[in-house]
């Protein structure tokens, strides 16, 4: 796995949420502002979170860092996504503040 101390918001976000990730974690994401939210989006997002390599345990990086490109690669990513947030620990704040589950990975 990376070091979390190089985690940005986006990676942050999915670290604090549920895993498999879906439409849960794409309403955290869109409320956020790190991800585009436009007719169609969502569904590729939570089409996209169905890939198994995501998830697979397996050396190399996290399934949030994974999860992270994937949406980077569907072009869904917005500016905020790139803010750094070492640990999660501002993402952990806004889960909690929201009433979610929390828990970074």
């Amino acid at each position: 796995m990376e070091s979390p101390e190089g985690w940005d918001a986006l990676t942050a976000c999915f670290a604090v949420s549920r895993i498999p990730y879906g439409e849960e974690t794409w309403g955290f994401l869109a409320a956020e502002g790190m991800v585009r939210d436009q007719p169609g989006d969502r569904e590729t997002f939570v089409a996209a979170m169905r890939d198994p390599e995501i998830y697979e345990e397996i050396t190399g990086p996290s399934p949030a860092w994974r999860a992270a490109k994937a949406v980077r690669s569907l072009r869904l990513a917005l500016p905020a996504a790139s803010k750094r947030d070492p640990w999660a620990r501002d993402a952990e704040k806004r889960r909690a503040a929201r009433g979610g589950p929390t828990g970074a990975t």
